[in-house]
């Protein structure tokens, strides 16, 4: 079960990961306008946020699912080690 400092790592990360999305794409959005010979890209305020919150969603859910994987991982001993006895050249079974 993750414990409190889990989610707020998860909430963190997911915070990150939005900031960093809407930075990125407006960056790209402001520089593509600055340049005379690319076309104009107008995309609503709304889409900014909307692809930068999946972004964010997707990191929360790639945590948890790191959680999952890990926090369930059976620790099995391992295997006892196998001898194998190879026979010398010219040594023949009488």
């Amino acid at each position: 079960m993750p414990d409190k400092q889990f989610w707020l790592d998860s909430i963190w990360r997911s915070l990150r990961t939005f900031c960093q999305t809407l930075a990125g794409m407006l960056v790209v959005v402001q520089t593509s306008n600055a340049i005379p010979s690319t076309a104009d890209i107008n995309i609503p305020w709304q889409a900014y946020l909307y692809a930068s919150a999946i972004a964010a969603l997707v990191s929360l859910l790639q945590s948890v699912d790191r959680q999952r994987a890990v926090g369930s991982a059976t620790l099995e001993p391992p295997a006892a080690p196998v001898a194998f006895v190879t026979p010398l050249c010219g040594d023949t079974a009488r």
